[in-house]
């Protein structure tokens, strides 16, 4: 079967991961009470839709609705969520496009409702109740662990949000012939917790726009969950993968954990916009509240663990990737 894999589902999540590989290049190196109409928008694992699915979507001729035909029954699974390794196997292998590239044909950091797209990130992944500037929405105080090497931060100042498929990498890959609106809705992608991760600056700056073949994240046991979210993403988007990258990718899977599945999506997966409106719904991040999305917030696991709601599996309300530290689809266990 031909063609990117779009099943309805796609995030990636972290089994026991084997030995480090080569050491990756890493190097030492944007308090005032929460205001309740700061929105961070970061959609949950259960109500995780399309990239689009606030917009007027419409579907091209490479769509997944098309590709998506592959069933359960050629995609070996666990628990009903499909291998990393069989998504990968079908995904369309293409030499990279390798010009024209300018950072800012993907607007990014838009503003919604006075927040930017990286304070939202800030808000959503913060283990504890994030500080906002009264007078705007500049995140200011909070807690952050580093998803790539661990690291854990109270300063946003050393913080930032990386795409885990950088914008040049999703240009080389396919964004080269989006619309501005569909590579703005990629660019500020907070759908999916997968896309965008607030990271120690010096780690982001190491990754910079490689891919895994030749960049993997410094804290080993978080590789293997770093490429099922790198397949997830760039399935979701119909991003292309060229040979060396699958090669490395099913070479790290295959020796370290065949077993990496990658959670689902609850809806149809993904054809960028073509509006340029791109609009997100807001998730307010009031502490233990439901929001307008029906979803639940927890600013920290001893919060969620008074409210009687621990342990939070993934795709149940409240759960969150910060509070999953170790990455295993289990938050505040």
């Amino acid at each position: 079967m031909v063609g990117l894999v779009l099943v309805s589902l796609l995030v990636g999540v972290t089994v026991s991961c084997g030995p480090d590989i080569a050491s990756q290049n890493s190097t030492a190196d944007p308090p005032i009470s929460i205001v309740e109409s700061v929105s961070s928008s970061r959609a949950p694992l259960s109500t995780t839709s399309t990239a689009v699915s606030s917009t007027n979507a419409s579907v091209s001729s490479t769509s997944l609705s098309t590709v998506a035909t592959t069933t359960t029954a050629v995609m070996p699974s666990t628990n009903g969520w499909p291998l990393a390794l069989a998504v990968l196997d079908v995904m369309i292998v293409a030499p990279e496009y390798g010009s024209g590239y300018q950072r800012d044909l993907f607007p990014h950091w838009t503003v919604s409702n006075g927040c930017s797209t990286r304070d939202r990130v800030l808000i959503a992944e913060s283990t504890s109740f994030a500080q906002v500037d009264p007078f705007g929405c500049r995140v200011v105080a909070g807690d952050w662990v580093s998803p790539f090497d661990g690291r854990v931060w109270d300063d946003p100042a050393e913080i930032q949000i990386d795409h885990l498929v950088a914008l040049k990498e999703a240009w080389a890959s396919g964004a080269w012939a989006w619309t501005e609106a569909q590579r703005r809705a990629f660019a500020n992608d907070l759908d999916d917790p997968r896309s965008l991760n607030a990271v120690t600056s010096s780690v982001n700056q190491s990754k910079s726009d490689l891919d895994p073949a030749d960049w993997l994240p410094p804290l080993g046991s978080t590789r293997c969950g770093y490429i099922a979210d790198w397949i997830a993403v760039k399935a979701r988007w119909q991003l292309s993968i060229d040979r060396r990258e699958r090669d490395a990718m099913a070479r790290y899977l295959r020796t370290n954990c065949p077993d990496q599945t990658i959670a689902p999506w609850e809806t149809q997966a993904v054809s960028a916009p073509s509006s340029t409106s791109i609009s997100r719904p807001p998730t307010s991040v009031q502490t233990g509240s439901s929001d307008i999305s029906g979803s639940v917030y927890y600013a920290n696991c001893n919060e969620a663990r008074a409210a009687g709601a621990t342990p939070i599996l993934v795709g149940q309300p409240g759960y969150r990737p910060a509070l999953d530290r170790d990455k295993d689809g289990v938050a505040c266990e």
